[in-house]
């Protein structure tokens, strides 16, 4: 048991500091050269610590990563805001407990999952439709507007469809993507612009938009990863 938790400590540390240099270095911010919008996928790592092992290591690993990430990286980019480190423990602590809640006979997760989808398909055809929103306090021309909904629009099918089509697998594979759903949802869509504003007095409703356009694009490439990775290193870690 000793040597157990001392490999899954050891694997923790290597998961946040892969996480850290990710979320540095593989990271797309939109519009470029401004911190508005920020693509990236540098909590993968910690959502696989919280799937593997449990939301005590994934309470551990997120506040590391997010204290040791600003201390690295940070300090000349803006203060250091408490805000963000309770948003990377969210991604540490709700997948941990979610993927450990029995499953029942009505396939529950996969339903939700479903309507998330949906939803969000469906919140990109409304955006198509009032295009004009899509602003976040940028002047983009019209076409690039669309440009960013339609991408929205079609990422956001693509994964109903791959929800859809993974309906019949294990409920494990439904709880993982319910659960990052979950969260990326609360951080993205309402606490992340709730601390942008509180910090950088932007408005909080005009950032919603571009964020829900966002969304379904980062989603789509977490889950995916997190679906081969979890797969891969459950085995090797049970």
């Amino acid at each position: 048991m000793r040597n157990k938790n001392l490999r899954n400590l050891i694997f923790t540390g290597l998961m946040v500091a892969i996480g850290i240099i990710l979320n540095q270095f593989v990271s797309i911010y939109f519009p470029p050269s401004t911190t508005i919008i920020k693509f990236g996928i540098g909590l993968l790592p910690i959502l696989l610590v919280s799937l593997l092992f449990g939301p005590g290591f994934g309470f551990f690993a997120a506040i590391v990563f997010d204290i040791l990430g600003y201390m690295i990286w940070g300090v000349n980019t803006g203060p250091f805001y408490l805000g963000f480190t309770f948003n990377a423990v969210l991604y540490g602590v709700i997948p941990g407990l979610i993927i450990k809640i029995k499953p029942t006979k009505f396939p529950l997760f996969s339903t939700i999952n479903i309507v998330f989808a949906s939803i969000l398909s469906l919140s990109s055809i409304i955006l198509l439709f009032d295009i004009e929103a899509i602003s976040s306090n940028i002047n983009f021309s019209d076409a690039m507007r669309y440009v960013i909904v339609s991408i929205a629009l079609i990422v956001s099918l693509l994964l109903l469809a791959f929800v859809i089509w993974k309906r019949k697998e294990s409920e494990e594979n439904h709880k993982l993507i319910f659960s990052f759903l979950l969260v990326h949802i609360t951080v993205t869509i309402f606490l992340t612009p709730l601390w942008v504003s509180n910090l950088y007095f932007i408005p909080y409703l005009p950032q919603l938009p571009l964020r829900i356009a966002k969304f379904p694009v980062e989603a789509f490439l977490y889950i995916v990863l997190l679906l081969q990775l979890y797969r891969i290193l459950k085995p090797k870690l049970s």
